[in-house]
């Protein structure tokens, strides 16, 4: 199939004092993604916009950026879209906010510690670079 279009798509690494990061399990076409919070930016929104409505969206909070982490260097095709391209941006996040963990119905967050997660535990090769880059950051 020939590629069409491009979905630029962002998400946020949070953090908190506890040396732990919110992981996101989200059911999508009968697949459970291991992934972080999220998603799709808009015709006409930038990408640090998104990512703030992401997070109100996903877990009604407010986040603070701390630091862009990565973005996709490869082609990536969409796992359900075979005609789409997609480009991932990824942000390290903070927040004082406390965390609503099923917001939405097809979407669940938990806190994990980040030393108990192996590199490859996520659904997508973009979360697993972002991943390691932020225990980078952290000296983990």
């Amino acid at each position: 199939m020939t590629l069409q279009r491009f979905s630029v798509r962002v998400y946020g690494l949070l953090t908190n004092e506890k040396q732990q990061i919110l992981v996101s399990h989200e059911h999508f076409d009968g697949i459970e993604l291991v992934k972080f919070a999220g998603g799709g930016v808009e015709l006409g929104e930038g990408i640090v916009a998104a990512l703030h409505r992401e997070f109100r969206e996903e877990c009604d909070i407010t986040i603070a950026i701390q630091e862009h982490l990565y973005t996709t260097e490869n082609l990536i095709i969409s796992t359900f879209k075979p005609h789409v391209q997609v480009i991932c941006v990824y942000y390290w996040v903070t927040t004082t906010d406390p965390i609503n963990h099923q917001l939405l119905p097809n979407i669940y967050t938990v806190w994990q510690d980040i030393a108990q997660i192996s590199d490859n535990y996520f659904s997508y090769e973009g979360e697993q670079l972002a991943f390691c880059t932020l225990k980078k950051r952290l000296l983990l």
